[in-house]
C-alpha cells in the first residue's frame, strides 16, 4: 500500500515537474541555435506569456536572419499585440526587401492594422 502511494506522488511530481520545466521546448531551442534557459522559458508560464508560441516565433526569426529579442515579443505579447502577425510581416518584408524594423512592425500592428495584409499591398503596389 505505501509503495503505491509513493508510485502515485512520484508520477505527480514528475507531471508538475515536466509542467512547469518544458525541457522538451528548451532543447528544442538549443537545438535550433537558440541561447534561453530554462528558468526564462519558466518564468514566462509564471508571466502568463505561452514559451511555445514565443520560442517558436523565436526560432523561425532566428531562422530567417531578424534580430528580435526574447523580451521584446514578451513584451508585445503582454501589451495585446498579435506576435505571430509582428514576427511573419517582418519575414515577409526581408524576403521583398523592405526595410522594417521591429518597433515599426510593432507600431502597425498597435495601430489595429494586419501585417501582414500591408506589406502585401506595399508589394503589389512596387
Amino acid at each position: 500500500m505505501n509503495t503505491t502511494y509513493i508510485i502515485i506522488i512520484g508520477f505527480v511530481a514528475l507531471y508538475l515537474f515536466l509542467y512547469f520545466i518544458p525541457i522538451g521546448l528548451w532543447m528544442q531551442a538549443k537545438v535550433s541555435g537558440l541561447n534561453i534557459s530554462l528558468l526564462e522559458l519558466v518564468f514566462m508560464k509564471l508571466r502568463k506569456v505561452p514559451p511555445t508560441v514565443i520560442v517558436s516565433l523565436l526560432i523561425e526569426s532566428h531562422k530567417a536572419e531578424l534580430k528580435v529579442k526574447r523580451v521584446e515579443l514578451e513584451a508585445l505579447f503582454l501589451s495585446g499585440g498579435n506576435v505571430r502577425n509582428v514576427v511573419h510581416g517582418m519575414i515577409m518584408a526581408k524576403k521583398y526587401s523592405i526595410s522594417l524594423t521591429f518597433e515599426e512592425a510593432c507600431k502597425v500592428d498597435r495601430k489595429g492594422y494586419n501585417l501582414i495584409e500591408v506589406i502585401e499591398k506595399e508589394v503589389n503596389r512596387k
